[in-house]
């Protein structure tokens, strides 16, 4: 059995597709990352997906189709609509919050460098998925035991 974490991010900016791949391979190199730089796409990879990931990270900004809309489609699609999703922002808006909120989105992320963006997506993932926390991680936390 496969325990391994399935993470899809939709992003148009090559820099951080890169921050965010160092910053889950920092995490776990078991974690399979699904990257996505075209959102006008998005649903229909997540669709066609055959085992469907365990979050989706969105980027706020991207053109053609921002993150608004593809959280919309994605939260449209029964497969698909219990999936936690979560926005990645340099800044948001009080009202782009509220909207975001009206589709159940389930956490909004400041973007950073790879350390910030490191620890904020091992405080997601760990509670979520322990079995995600590699064996130098674990030893780390027996040691300070």
């Amino acid at each position: 059995m496969n325990l391994a974490m399935n993470i899809f991010y939709c992003e148009d900016d090559e820099d951080d597709c890169e921050f965010f791949a160092e910053a889950l391979q920092r995490i776990n190199p078991a974690i399979k990352l699904n990257l996505s730089r075209e959102p006008a796409k998005a649903v229909d990879i997540l669709s066609a997906m055959e085992k469907k990931p365990d979050f989706i990270f969105l980027d706020c900004y991207m053109p053609i189709s921002d993150g608004m809309q593809v959280a919309i489609g994605i939260k449209r699609k029964e497969a698909l609509r219990h999936i936690p999703v979560i926005i990645l922002s340099g800044g948001l808006s009080e009202n782009q919050i509220a909207e975001f909120n009206k589709l159940g989105i389930y956490m909004f992320i400041t973007k950073g460098d790879v350390g910030h963006l490191t620890t904020v997506l091992r405080d997601i993932l760990y509670p979520a998925f322990p079995e995600t926390r590699n064996n130098e991680q674990s030893k780390r936390e027996s040691s300070r035991r």
